[in-house]
């Protein structure tokens, strides 16, 4: 794990992510802290909002990364029924930038105003609930919740068709990692569980899906849509 970091660039970084004015690709090697690999994935889990479950199944001892995020960067992290995630850091989100910081802020914040031809998965979401026909290649769906709450966990989106049927549909911007090939199952799962007489359908969307993840979703009855980052831009 990552130590002698400026913790302080750390929160800033953090916080402006989480208000969506700080563009971290996680198609990256390392996260916006630093970690690599396992610690990598819990750092995006905590971003995201997960059970100790869920990320117990990517890596051991999330308690000592929950800690080290704490200690090594100063970051806050919240418990919600069940849910860790990454929160805004009451004790130093007004902390004043470095220089280095400020002009970091300043180039995003002038990329986002201009969308000079890149979107965040935030953008991905907010284009397939406006036009679920376009992108997800189904007609008559209704989108029912964003960021949809079940058990301990969260996913992207819930659709009911024309039938009543569900479609549960999660998006990764960027190439489909192993995490989010697999974890739509975890949500499948626990969704029958609680409304065992609904039929579910899935889907996974993603910008770039390597053939051998197509394959395993396919053969597990998993829809997938396949949709480049520039589809995304314009209106519509």
């Amino acid at each position: 794990m990552t130590v002698g970091r400026n913790k302080a660039q750390d929160v800033f970084n953090t916080n402006e992510l989480l208000a969506g004015r700080f563009y971290y690709d996680r198609i990256g090697a390392v996260s916006w802290l630093g970690h690599s690999n396992k610690a990598k994935l819990l750092d995006e889990m905590l971003l995201d909002g997960s059970s100790k479950e869920e990320m117990g199944k990517i890596r051991g001892a999330v308690n000592r990364h929950i800690d080290h995020l704490k200690v090594e960067h100063g970051l806050s992290v919240c418990k919600v029924n069940g849910i860790f995630k990454i929160c805004v850091s009451p004790t130093m989100v007004d902390s004043p930038p470095s220089t280095l910081e400020a002009s970091e802020e300043k180039r995003l914040r002038s990329r986002s105003a201009e969308r000079k031809g890149f979107i965040l998965e935030v953008d991905m979401e907010d284009k397939i609930a406006a036009n679920p026909a376009l992108h997800l290649g189904e007609e008559g769906l209704t989108l029912v919740q964003r960021q949809y709450r079940i058990g301990g966990y969260i996913f992207d989106m819930l659709f009911e068709d024309r039938h009543g049927s569900k479609l549960i549909v999660e998006i990764q911007r960027g190439t489909l990692d192993r995490n989010h090939t697999y974890k739509i199952f975890d949500y499948y799962d626990e969704y029958k569980e609680q409304n065992p007489r609904e039929f579910v359908e899935l889907m996974v969307v993603a910008n770039v899906i390597p053939r051998e993840r197509q394959k395993r979703l396919t053969s597990r009855g998993v829809s997938w849509r396949e949709i480049p980052l520039e589809a995304f831009l314009g209106n519509e």
